[in-house]
């Protein structure tokens, strides 16, 4: 999981290397950043489905 977030932040641009994303992934891991994101795209696509019904 790390790696691919590594890589996904190089590609971005969000980090200068791999190592850089992984620094940066290995952080908001760490901080609960990654699952406050995570928990706030569930509720967002959850509500965006039950529109569709």
């Amino acid at each position: 999981m790390v790696l691919n977030a590594a890589a996904a932040l190089h590609v971005a641009g969000v980090a200068a290397s791999l190592g850089d994303g992984r620094v940066l992934a290995e952080e908001s891991i760490d901080s609960g950043k990654a699952s406050a994101v995570l928990q706030k795209l569930v509720a967002t696509s959850t509500t965006a489905a039950e529109r569709l019904e």
